[in-house]
């Protein structure tokens, strides 16, 4: 027989005889037990304790409670819900109805301003071949047997007072490596240049497509070749882009013609 290490209960052996006394025994100590911790005056007051820092579903959010900090969060979320909600209505204002008129101020209404300019082909540029805005003919930027250098060209700078896009042509006879750039972060000196002027020490810049707005290299030769490309390159309103015509490693750059075009006509 052995017994239990907190309140010595009869542990019978698995040889040992059935004792209907032992296990009665055991029974007693238990109720006796659970008994005494019915009136145990410790066990009683941690039991208060409890229920008093829980609280009741009534407790004001002021209240150290359980049900009172509850009530402090439901409070608070209520407070940010009023919040989100004020935006919300803001937000509602702002975008409008599908009732609103072009040009009220409204997202609605402002997009549909833009819908009417569109139809009535105000409020963008559209590429032109024939509204030329600038036009160079017979431009030697690098003479014919120059020594080999890199070279750059400043065709014109313009800006751009709507969104759209814009039409370029250039012929050029050329010999190396030769580019054409639309940059609209570059060096002062090259935004204030003349219009068909040679640049010298143009630094600061990366001529590579990583700074450019737009860039191709259109004429890669090792004897002197014409090349006629066109493009239409895409421009932002408020900003000012600079036209290059880039050199690398070239003995002869000639612009033979360059056009720029571009309307705000409903009809290009």
């Amino acid at each position: 027989m052995k017994f239990t290490s907190n309140f010595n209960l009869n542990l019978p052996d698995l040889d040992d005889k059935a004792d209907i006394r032992k296990l009665n025994e055991n029974f007693q100590k238990i109720d006796e037990t659970m008994k005494s911790l019915e009136t145990d005056p410790e066990l009683a007051a941690n039991v208060v304790d409890i229920k008093n820092k829980i609280g009741t579903e009534s407790d004001a959010d002021t209240q150290p409670t359980l049900f009172g900090r509850l009530a402090q969060l439901k409070k608070v979320l209520l407070e940010k819900l009023a919040e989100l909600l004020t935006k919300v209505t803001r937000i509602d204002g702002k975008i409008g109805t599908i009732g609103d008129a072009a040009g009220e101020e409204s997202l609605v209404g402002l997009i549909k301003g833009v819908n009417e300019s569109v139809k009535n082909g105000e409020g963008f540029y559209r590429y032109s071949k024939t509204d030329i805005k600038k036009h160079i003919q017979k431009w030697t930027l690098l003479p014919a047997e120059s020594s080999i250098q890199d070279v750059y060209g400043k065709l014109t700078t313009i800006h751009a007072e709507k969104n759209g896009t814009c039409y370029v042509k250039i012929n050029s006879t050329d010999l190396g490596t030769i580019s054409f750039g639309v940059y609209d972060k570059i060096p002062y000196q090259a935004v204030v240049a003349a219009d068909q002027s040679k640049l010298v020490g143009l630094k600061g810049f990366n001529k590579k497509t990583s700074e450019a707005w737009f860039f191709e290299a259109y004429n890669v030769n090792s004897t002197p070749r014409t090349e006629e490309r066109e493009w239409v390159f895409p421009v932002e309103a408020g900003k000012d882009y600079t036209l290059l015509i880039i050199g690398s490693s070239a003995r002869q750059c000639i612009i033979n013609d360059f056009i720029l075009g571009y309307t705000d006509a409903k009809e290009a």
